[in-house]
């Protein structure tokens, strides 16, 4: 009997079966097998549950995608755009805080998220932009401090950027 067992044992045969036996569980009970899937993969099934609006679903796998790549900010980002649209606010703050912590550093790319709509008017979402990008040169005073996520004035190479709403000026710096 002995000669029947590879010289490796019979440990490695074990667990084979035990992998073998895991997946054709999962496959008939229809359980979901992300532990196994890749960042990438699971940021497409993120992306497609935001296309078709099933946000609830686009916030759990975003989740699941956090913790599958605790460092990415894009992760903790699309986590941020789900949980807003899921309307869960206060945790779409903090996903967007972790983002940008975690190398997020293009508040432009973050103002044109229509995703991140449902936050932008909040006290929270302003101070956030305002203590993470520093530079930034909201304008409060006529237009109340509701529209202060819709409306700024920022300066650089050498020009300025006036935004309101989806209206964009650009003109020469004064130096």
């Amino acid at each position: 009997m002995k000669n029947l067992i590879s010289p490796l044992g019979v440990r490695p045969m074990l667990v084979a079966l035990c992998f073998a036996c895991t997946f054709a569980t999962a496959a008939l009970t229809g359980c979901d097998l992300d532990f196994i899937k890749s960042a990438d993969n699971l940021k497409a099934d993120v992306h497609k549950s935001m296309d078709v609006k099933n946000f609830s679903e686009a916030a759990s796998i975003a989740q699941r995608l956090t913790e599958k790549a605790p460092t990415d900010y894009e992760s903790y980002f699309l986590l941020a755009q789900a949980k807003a649209q899921a309307s869960d606010k206060n945790a779409a703050i903090v996903a967007l805080e972790q983002a940008i912590k975690l190398g997020l550093k293009d508040d432009e790319q973050i103002d044109k998220n229509a995703n991140l709509d449902p936050i932008k008017s909040m006290a929270a979402y302003r101070d956030l932009m305002s203590a993470s990008f520093p530079s930034r040169k909201g304008m409060t005073g006529i237009f109340g401090s509701d529209a202060s996520g819709a409306v700024s004035i920022r300066e650089g190479n050498g020009k300025q950027v006036i935004r309101a709403g989806d209206i964009v000026i650009e003109v020469p710096a004064d130096k």
